[in-house]
């Protein structure tokens, strides 16, 4: 019954308080998690970056869409590399016994230039929507 009457935001902040905790420890989450998945968000990532050409999808995904050119789909590329970064320095780097200090650092760091590129993406998008 605690399906039906759980707070929604509890579950989703529960969820992303996992990432702090350690990867579990399985084939699963090493390979899948700290290698192939990241190989797609890198492969999506640097073709962004390389074709200066991206595309934000909206919930419907065949309505509402936004194509990305230039500077603003490498930003986006560049958030994307940060994703597989994190993904590969927590799932692969943090099952390894000798990375597993260095995961920490590296999820920071893939956070923040995360962040980063988000909000200068979020700026430039404001900047030329918004500009008179």
């Amino acid at each position: 019954m605690g399906f039906w009457t759980r707070n929604i935001g509890d579950y989703t902040v529960g969820d992303i308080d996992r990432f702090s905790d350690p990867p579990p420890d399985s084939l699963w989450a090493l390979w899948f998690g700290g290698v192939i998945f990241p190989l797609i968000f890198l492969g999506f990532g640097t073709l962004m970056i390389i074709t200066q050409k991206a595309t934000l999808y909206g919930r419907r995904l065949s309505v509402s869409k936004m194509i990305l050119h230039g500077t603003d789909a490498s930003l986006y590329g560049c958030a994307t590399l940060s994703i597989a970064l994190f993904l590969h320095t927590h799932y692969f780097w943090g099952n390894s016994p000798r990375l597993c200090q260095l995961s920490i650092l590296g999820k920071a760091l893939s956070l923040t230039s995360f962040a980063v590129c988000m909000l200068w993406l979020v700026y430039r998008l404001y900047n030329e929507t918004f500009t008179f």
